[in-house]
């Protein structure tokens, strides 16, 4: 959370991507009561309703985050780190039932399986969101600002597709629609990562494919992030 406020404010303000943080009073994070905050400034006008209509667009303003955090170069936490707070974190699970201690077992078992692919990834790594959804994009009269940037670190981009992925998804969103979430981030601008989507056999499963110097080709499934 302390990076929170950090990584907000130096998004070039010509952009108007962010929410940033308060100027009104200290911005934080401060602790109340045992419990952790930061303060913003206010947007008005914000559109409640998680929408999957305009896909194209999330993905558009998803791609514009992305450049406009590619620059960061602040201290913060890895894949690696992400990790191991979630390994921390499962293991304070206890389990009141033999069902609930299959689910646990099984959560630590899929935690495995992805460390390989995922926490040790050698993709190219950039600041990110962290915590990508429909409901932390503010979309009002004066444009889109993404919100809530708590859970930031560094990492490949595709932890953040792959998490809009899964918000579309939850908020009833067709394979149509995420892939035009797909097409909008990818099709922007220009890119030197080679990154490119595309759907894999299964309709609730995506795949990312990077391109490196070379020509070779790694895929790997959005769905399993």
């Amino acid at each position: 959370m302390a990076h929170t406020g950090d990584v907000s404010a130096r998004v070039p303000r010509a952009i108007g991507l962010v929410v940033r943080p308060s100027a009104l009073l200290p911005p934080g994070p401060h602790n109340h009561d045992g419990r952790w905050m930061t303060f913003s400034e206010w947007i008005p006008g914000v559109d409640p309703t998680p929408r999957v209509d305009d896909a194209g667009q999330l993905g558009r303003a998803l791609r514009d985050l992305h450049d406009a955090l590619a620059a960061y170069d602040g201290d913060l936490a890895n894949m690696s780190d992400l990790g191991n707070d979630i390994e921390r974190l499962h293991s304070l699970l206890r389990a009141a039932d033999d069902e609930e201690a299959g689910i646990i077992r099984s959560l630590h078992d899929r935690l495995q399986m992805l460390k390989d692919e995922v926490f040790t990834s050698a993709l190219p790594a950039q600041a990110l969101h962290g915590d990508i959804s429909l409901g932390n994009q503010l979309r009002t009269p004066r444009g889109r600002f993404w919100n809530d940037f708590e859970d930031t670190f560094r990492g490949p981009i595709h932890w953040d597709v792959a998490s809009c992925v899964i918000s579309l998804t939850n908020h009833g969103a067709t394979s149509d629609h995420v892939r035009k979430m797909l097409d909008g981030f990818d099709g922007t601008t220009p890119t030197t990562s080679g990154l490119s989507f595309a759907p894999t056999p299964s309709t609730t499963r995506y795949g990312a494919c990077t391109t490196d110097s070379e020509g070779a080709t790694q895929r790997s499934d959005l769905s399993d992030c």
